[in-house]
């Protein structure tokens, strides 16, 4: 027996020795990923204390920076030859780039000692720049990305040249369709006046310009010229040949185009002027027309619920428009919301989130209603579900401020910021507001967003106000309503924030039809003396011109039809017209729509 068991263990002792003889023929494979970041981090160690460091690269300034040239050889091409070329005879390498700031030098040589970099909106464009001149790998594409995520109308006419400089399309495709679209905005900033010329004259020759008139091209052009009017002066008659004179009226042509002093000083443009001003009506004609020109402007209504005590969310679209006063049918939405937010950005009109009255959920669904097209698609979705939020539009990109969450079966109301660059149609979280808030209403104001009023986490009706400035990422308190409000209107009108109705309580009694402004000069708030005709709250709300209609909303008794509007000029509330039906917790956005969109109903 104990023969066998010995013959049965030297059986499997020479198997187990056959087997990991074979082992040793095949290769054994590992990837450590923690390693190659421990080297990376210790190299950079290395750099800081000054250990084994063969380059000294000066900067502006006279700075002087340490590091090995192994390593940054490897990241890149322009050391790569730099140190190819030169003779290693000497301890050190001595690289002088004297256009280089020391703060962006610092940059660089962190992404590529770390792979990690810090882009804000001041740094970005140089550090382009640098990552071009130095080709570090992977730069380029991170800080392409970051400027296309931070597109607005202060930067984009810069971040245009410098997509152009170095020819990234992507890029600069971009810009074109950001400033296409915030036109009239992008072209007050100082970045617009050191645009080149070629690429003015590319933007004012595009179809798809949003304008509210072709005067705005003009005033444009002339005061691009007029920046630098020595080195400018001789290519106006090349850009004024961009401007559809055609689609400017008469009256401005004879009392302001030809009395300016660059046309009247260029005989080719003063004829030019001369000869659409004694020609018949050519706007028909016009084989190029740009295509917001063949628009007017209508307020859409989108969503809503028709009655406290009927279920049903609406899902159709309809608008009013106020040259007219016409209601029109669009196309229907993907799906009936109720506490959706919107707002209009880049020329589209957004619906962000939803709230179900079945089974009290949020939505994170973002349609978009694209006008030229006449239907509704959607869009990325939302990081979370929300509902009662309020969403604005600030330097071409989209925010949503607070509201309903519910996640993992939990209620709660929020502060939180969220912010949607349709540009890469990307949602970002930016600095919440101090106070979270639900059925809050937002304006844009001098360049800032008002956060205003609402209900809290506890369910109070608050009178505070919050602004966000975006170049500081930050919220601050400023001066209180006069009264608390939740479910109230706002907008901008006559160079002050006005909001209308709400409630200030939970009764229904505690619905108001009163209204208060804004004043920047003293920074409080203060009742009008006229109020609304109906109380009412949960209403849209949109200014056109020097006129505000507020549309439907939630009286004591229920869902309203009436649409009221304020003339500033005549200062004073009256009932205008009837929706085709009765709703609350409806949004009104102003939109251009295409006239044949108009015309056919």
């Amino acid at each position: 027996m104990q023969s066998i068991l010995f013959l049965a263990r030297s059986f499997a002792l020479l198997d187990f020795e056959d087997q990991m003889a074979s082992n040793l023929d095949k290769p054994f494979a590992n990837s450590d990923i923690s390693y190659s970041r421990t080297i990376l981090r210790t190299m950079n160690e290395f750099r800081r204390q000054g250990i084994l460091c063969d380059v000294i690269i000066t900067v502006r300034g006279g700075r002087k920076y340490i590091a090995h040239s192994t390593v940054l050889a490897a990241s890149s091409q322009y050391f790569r030859k730099l140190f190819a070329f030169n003779s290693n005879t000497e301890t050190r390498f001595q690289v002088q780039v004297h256009w280089v700031y020391s703060e962006v030098m610092e940059v660089i040589l962190d992404y590529i000692y770390t792979g990690k970099i810090n882009l804000t909106e001041d740094n970005a464009e140089v550090i382009l720049t640098a990552s071009d001149y130095f080709v570090v790998e992977g730069l380029q594409d991170v800080v392409v990305d970051f400027l296309q995520e931070h597109l607005n109308v202060v930067s984009c006419c810069s971040v245009l040249s410098l997509a152009d400089d170095y020819s990234l399309q992507v890029l600069k495709s971009s810009c074109n369709r950001f400033i296409s679209n915030n036109f009239a905005e992008a072209t007050k900033s100082q970045a617009f006046f050191c645009l080149p010329m070629k690429l003015l004259k590319e933007l004012i020759s595009r179809n798809d310009l949003v304008l509210a008139s072709e005067k705005d091209i003009f005033y444009a052009v002339v005061r691009w010229v007029n920046h630098s009017f020595e080195n400018r002066a001789s290519h106006f008659a090349d850009l004024f040949s961009c401007i559809r004179l055609q689609d400017i009226p008469k009256e401005f042509l004879s009392s302001t185009v030809v009395h300016e002093a660059l046309v009247q000083e260029n005989a080719a443009c003063m004829a030019h002027v001369l000869e659409v001003m004694n020609v018949g009506d050519l706007s028909h004609a016009s084989a190029n027309i740009r295509s917001n020109l063949e628009s007017v402007d209508a307020v859409v209504l989108c969503g809503g619920t028709s009655s406290k005590y009927v279920t049903q969310n609406f899902q159709h679209t309809a608008c009013f428009v106020p040259s007219s006063n016409k209601w029109l049918e669009l196309p229907n939405m993907l799906c009936g919301q109720t506490g959706h937010a919107t707002a209009v950005c880049n020329g589209l009109l957004y619906s962000t989130g939803h709230h179900s009255i079945f089974n009290q959920e949020t939505s994170r669904l973002v349609q978009c209603y694209v006008s030229g097209d006449r239907k509704w698609v959607t869009c990325a979705s939302m990081p979370v579900g929300r509902s009662f939020a309020a969403a604005v539009t600030l330097q071409g990109q989209l925010y949503v401020l607070g509201g309903v969450l519910h996640k993992d079966n939990r209620k709660s109301v929020s502060a939180a910021v969220s912010r949607y660059n349709p540009a890469v149609e990307r949602w970002y979280a930016v600095t919440g507001m101090n106070s979270a808030r639900q059925g809050l209403c937002a304006v844009v104001f001098e360049g800032s967003i008002f956060a205003i009023g609402g209900r809290d986490i506890d369910d109070n009706f608050l009178s505070t106000v919050e602004r966000y400035e975006p170049q500081r990422d930050q919220w601050a308190l400023i001066g209180s309503m006069v009264k608390r409000r939740a479910f109230a209107s706002a907008t901008v009108i006559n160079s002050k924030v006005l909001v209308i109705g709400g409630r200030e309580n939970a009764q229904d009694s505690g619905i108001l039809n009163c209204c208060e402004t804004f004043n920047p000069s003293t920074g409080q708030w203060s009742l009008e003396p006229y109020g609304l005709c109906t109380a009412r709250c949960s209403a849209g709300i949109c200014g056109v011109g020097n006129k505000v209609f507020v549309f439907g909303g939630e009286s004591e008794d229920d869902a309203l039809d009436s649409v009221e509007c304020w003339d500033v000029q005549e200062r004073q509330w009256s009932i205008v017209t009837h929706m085709p039906f009765n709703a609350f917790h409806i949004q009104a956005e102003l939109l251009r729509l295409p006239k044949n969109t108009v015309l056919r109903q």
